[in-house]
């Protein structure tokens, strides 16, 4: 093939400006199956592969629109294919595609953007394994229902760290906010000496507990900028001064449960009663039982900018990041996923696991006006907070990041590969730019190879 004409037709730079942005501000579905840093989106890729294959005179904004012409005698290299943007659009015109990078990451989220997926198999595996690990993963975070007393699912487990103390306090706890959540100007408040949640709004001045205890501000913490302060004793460190000999980073207590009732249809925040916690304490006697049998991670976090923020707080390996209840529920599910034979199935549900990570330890917060989890990246950095939250690991039927809501994710991801669509733009009454999305026929199903000489025989697109 002749590429004489490569880049030499105009390139709609100002014409694909408003729906690039569109897709940065929202990825198209199936990027979101695995999270990768920095993906780029699939525009601009698309417009440059036009911009090679174009003759000079060729509309390339129309073409953008258009059903994507095969080009089956092109090879594309990527030697750094990151998230795999450039391999998906590539496959689009049925080119041959090479993909290269150092990362093992970047091979599997790659894999999953471009390989098929049997959703039937993988529907009946999900089955299987929910019977087999999900529901007793699920009994670890049962809860007592306020409203009508019957067993509701656990959502999210909130936690505070705490340390052993030298003063006449003997214990610290890391309070660095006492609200939960907030709707408008209505408050969830967990009070510190008594463990009370209850609303308010502040309107009346200072929320005041029954047990004596007063919230000047939803804004009051004991923990501002890393530094710890008790208002008791006035004792004052910086919370990477504490000691795992302290109990600092690992011991918490679980101050509120948000939880959803599949009977009464209740969902809202409780206290934790003594049936919660000794509900937490006999999954981490379970954890320890069988430590040795779970393929739990024993690397050791390597020195780096954004580790050492973490191993100067007393984190050294990678399972610390996780709580025993959430190793043990995570333990057994991999487990499981481990024991699949059939590799093809095996593939999605590792996908799915390695995805609900980022959601599943003890560096997601909670946030508060939103009613929902934030993964481990939510500020791009591993930051070592001292009120995690905790998510309940297969899943209930709200919440996010779970296991049942990452493999669902993926399956709708995935169905954008045989429907797939780029976006438009129109101006509305407004002045501001809608959507719209424009399918053209194209499709992404590839089979991954690692030799070559295979390159040619593997089925890409049809």
């Amino acid at each position: 093939m002749n590429f004489e004409n490569a880049f030499k037709a105009d390139m709609p730079f100002d014409i694909m400006y408003q729906p690039s942005r569109k897709e940065a501000s929202r990825k198209k579905p199936v990027f979101f199956i695995h999270k990768y840093f920095a993906r780029r989106i699939t525009a601009n890729f698309r417009m440059s592969l036009l911009g090679f294959i174009a003759n000079e005179h060729d509309d390339i904004s129309k073409m953008f629109y258009e059903k994507s012409k095969s080009k089956e005698d092109i090879t594309v290299l990527d030697p750094f294919m990151g998230g795999g943007t450039t391999i998906f659009e590539a496959l689009r015109f049925g080119c041959k595609v090479i993909g290269n990078d150092l990362q093992p990451l970047s091979l599997f989220v790659t894999k999953g953007l471009v390989e098929n997926i049997d959703e039937t198999k993988v529907k009946k595996e999900i089955a299987i394994l929910k019977k087999n690990v999900g529901e007793r993963i699920k009994e670890y975070y049962k809860t007592k229902c306020p409203c009508c007393g019957k067993q509701a699912d656990g959502m999210y487990a909130f936690h505070v760290k705490k340390v052993k103390s030298n003063t006449d306090c003997k214990e610290h706890r890391f309070f660095s906010t006492f609200i939960i959540a907030y709707k408008k100007d209505e408050f969830t408040v967990v009070c510190p000496k008594c463990g009370k949640l209850e609303k308010t709004t502040f309107k009346n001045g200072p929320y005041e507990c029954t047990c004596g205890w007063k919230l000047d501000s939803p804004k009051d913490s004991y923990v501002k900028s890393g530094v710890f302060t008790c208002p008791e004793c006035n004792e004052s460190h910086s919370l990477s001064d504490y000691s795992v000999e302290d109990g600092y980073p690992f011991d918490t207590d679980i101050i509120a449960i948000e939880y959803c009732c599949p009977f009464c249809g209740a969902h809202d925040y409780k206290a934790p009663d003594d049936a919660d916690i000794n509900l937490y304490n006999k999954a981490v006697l379970d954890f320890h039982k069988i430590e040795n049998e779970l393929p739990i991670p024993d690397q050791f976090i390597p020195s780096g900018y954004n580790t050492n923020q973490i191993l100067n707080h007393g984190y050294k390996q990678f399972k610390d990041l996780f709580n025993k209840r959430q190793l043990l529920c995570l333990g057994l599910l991999l487990q499981e996923i481990n024991k699949v034979n059939d590799k093809g199935v095996q593939l999605w549900l590792q996908l799915a696991f390695s995805g609900m990570l980022e959601m599943n330890n003890m560096f997601c917060r909670y946030q508060q006006n939103a009613y929902k989890i934030c993964n481990i990246f939510f500020n791009h950095a591993y930051v070592p907070i001292s009120m995690p939250v905790e998510n309940c690991v297969w899943g209930a039927k709200l919440g996010t990041g779970t296991f049942e809501k990452t493999i669902q994710k993926i399956l709708r991801g995935k169905r954008f590969n045989k429907k797939i669509y780029d976006l438009s733009v129109s101006k509305n009454a407004s002045g501001l730019y809608d959507s719209i999305q424009i399918e053209n026929g194209d499709y992404v199903e590839a089979e991954s190879v690692e030799d070559y000489s295979l390159l040619d025989k593997s089925p890409s697109h049809c």
